[in-house]
């Protein structure tokens, strides 16, 4: 049987989905099965999101980037994510080439948004001349991206919120 969300399940569900809790697990709080009206109020969601984020810092999304870049023809292009440790205690940098599948790692102290660029830069720097952009999700340890841009000489993209499939190459590195 369906049944309309209240006001009060889609308030829940928002705060739920801005503190990433997966739709299974909300739709187990609710103890409900959530379909239509979740989707709905997700891409509501995203699109808020998409545009805060924009508000805050001038990011180009990856949809913006180059059709051959997406289709790893050319080398050069990086994914970058971090792997945060056991009880959230320190964390790693991974950094990977989307043609070769070379593979960067380098661990850090903290996640916090001056460790993280600063990583990137001194695994990257050395190969600055193959270096033309690197992809990132939305975590806020990459909001100084713009340090790395200015350092190495590259372009920057980020994910759509709630898309972490759009960056691929690293998922299966991280356990995903």
């Amino acid at each position: 049987m369906y049944k309309q969300l209240t006001s009060k399940e889609r308030h829940y569900i928002a705060i739920q989905l801005k503190r990433r809790i997966s739709k299974n697990n909300i739709a187990k709080q609710l103890g409900v099965v959530i379909l239509r009206s979740l989707e709905r109020l997700l891409v509501i969601l995203v699109s808020a999101v998409i545009d805060t984020i924009a508000q805050v810092y001038p990011i180009v999304l990856i949809l913006k980037r180059p059709w051959a870049v997406n289709k790893r023809l050319i080398f050069g292009h990086w994914e970058a994510d971090t792997i945060i440790g056991k009880a959230r205690q320190g964390a790693i940098v991974t950094l990977d080439e989307r043609v070769t599948k070379l593979k960067l790692a380098y661990p850090v102290e903290s996640r916090h948004m001056s460790n993280v660029p600063a990583t990137i830069i001194r695994l990257l720097k050395p190969l600055g001349h193959v270096v033309d952009s690197i992809t990132y999700d939305n975590g806020k340890e990459f909001t100084a991206y713009q340090k790395v841009n200015n350092s190495i000489g590259c372009m920057s993209y980020f994910a759509t919120p709630f898309h972490s499939w759009e960056r691929g190459q690293n998922g299966p590195l991280k356990g995903e």
